[in-house]
């Protein structure tokens, strides 16, 4: 027999694998033993292939198997455990590569073989779009997948749609209607039919929902009033279960609140907008050490926070003047009880004080704020990095303050409440870092001085 010339691409694999030669390659290449193995030899420190042939059969023999019947199985890229598990399943060699290009186990081929089924008919089935986990319940049931496509069903959806009990005509009904597989087998176990379900979708509840709401135990008349609303079903049977009206939950979230805050309000019997009330109320949220509470209160209950260990992290007006509002949470920042950008009516705030202890609240964006004094300076103090300062004089409404803010120097401050607010600039520049006055009413600033290179 003509001996078969070792190819160039696997002559090169054992040079850069094994760092074989030609010659070297060809000899192992003729025994059956692939260039992977060759650099296992010579990591081993074996460079005869016959001496490693003999060390690869010693597992084969000790597999069971004979001289002889070791080759055939090793052509096949497997190794003595693998052929051993194959040869025990029952499965033919010849019908090994076709399981195995399916990513099929021995023991799932020896069952499926046992039935008669082969590998191609198990790749015809994932051809078709069927999951390979989902191909032994086909093959289980004798599925006539023929049958269901018929019907208009996807071969995916069949083998999870076979366990709901439901046959092709039926299965496609549900599917017609764009109910999902899981939706599907949740309402076919709990006995919903699909009539039922279609007033639930009239109502504007998404597919995926209406198991969940079925599941509430809720007519579909003693829902309708919370759909309505287009409240999430959790939120709709905490009020449900607490007693409480839709229509009256209804008026608080048309007004913009969310389903929190609305189960507040409505505890706290505050009365709903369009309604005369004489009484002002806020929906606070602060904390004491590590509790957090969210309540309603009158403006006089969150006065009463004042100078307690609560630190006030949000208010919102409900019924009342915001500057009321504003007026009560002021108090609050002289005892350091307001949290950094505490939020009031949806705005971030920060307090800010005077050398003398007064203070303000004022935003904590200030670019909507009059700018009376603004300069800035960029300079390399010595070396490559830029560093940057500014500072400004600005008010809102009549309470003007110092705002600088750079590299050199961060810092706020509230100079007082004016009217007109340009009365109190000689006030803000002598409390300012780098403006100065130099006659009455004229203003300079350091930073204009400053020369590259020097602060």
């Amino acid at each position: 027999m003509a001996k078969v010339s070792l190819p160039e691409d696997e002559a090169m694999r054992y040079a850069r694998l094994a760092g074989l030669d030609r010659d070297e390659a060809q000899r192992w290449w003729a025994l059956g033993i692939g260039a992977v193995e060759a650099w296992r030899a010579a990591d081993a420190g074996v460079d005869d292939p016959l001496q490693w042939r003999d060390h690869l059969d010693a597992e084969w023999l000790a597999a069971g198997f004979t001289r002889e019947e070791i080759e055939p199985w090793r052509t096949m890229s497997l190794s003595a455990s693998e052929a051993a598990a194959w040869r025990d399943s029952g499965v033919s060699r010849p019908e090994v590569a076709g399981w195995r290009a399916l990513k099929v186990l021995p023991g799932q081929a020896s069952v499926w073989t046992g039935q008669k089924v082969s590998a191609d008919a198990v790749r015809a089935l994932m051809d078709s779009g069927v999951d390979i986990k989902d191909v032994a319940i086909l093959i289980e049931h004798s599925v006539d997948l023929g049958e269901w496509v018929a019907a208009g069903v996807k071969p995916k959806y069949v083998a999870r749609l076979l366990a709901t009990g439901l046959n092709p005509d039926e299965a496609a009904e549900w599917l017609d209607e764009g109910f999902s597989v899981p939706s599907i087998s949740g309402l076919w176990r709990d006995r919903v039919p699909l009539a039922e379900t279609r007033k639930w979708l009239d109502a504007g509840v998404p597919h995926r929902y209406v198991s969940g709401w079925i599941k509430t135990g809720l007519s579909f008349e003693k829902a309708a009033p919370w759909l309505r609303l287009g409240l999430l079903r959790q939120d709709a049977m905490v009020l449900y279960e607490r007693g409480i009206d839709p229509e009256v939950a209804g008026v608080w979230l048309k007004s913009g609140y969310s389903f929190a805050d609305s189960a507040l309000l409505i505890d706290a019997e505050v009365p709903p907008p369009g309604t005369t009330d004489p009484g002002s109320y806020v929906i606070a949220e602060w904390r004491e050490g590590s509790v957090s509470e969210r309540s309603v209160l009158s403006l006089t209950g969150l006065r009463a926070l004042v100078g307690t260990d609560a630190l006030l992290e949000s208010a919102t007006t409900v019924r009342g003047e915001i500057e009321d509002t504003l007026a009560i949470v002021e108090a609050f920042g002289p005892s350091g009880q307001l949290e950094d950008g505490v939020m009031i009516d949806n705005e971030e705030l920060r307090w800010i004080t005077s050398p003398s202890g007064d203070g303000t609240l004022i935003p904590s964006d200030i670019s909507d704020a009059v700018v009376h004094l603004w300069t800035s300076a960029s300079w390399y103090p010595g070396g490559p990095v830029q560093f940057d300062q500014e500072e400004g004089i600005y008010s809102i409404g009549d309470r003007l303050f110092v705002n600088t803010r750079g590299d050199s120097e961060n810092d706020v401050i509230f100079v007082g409440r004016f009217d007109p607010p340009q009365t109190g600039l000689s006030e803000a520049v002598a409390l300012s870092s780098f403006w100065r006055e130099q006659s009455p009413g004229e203003f300079s600033c350091e930073l204009d001085e400053w020369e590259e290179g020097s602060p």
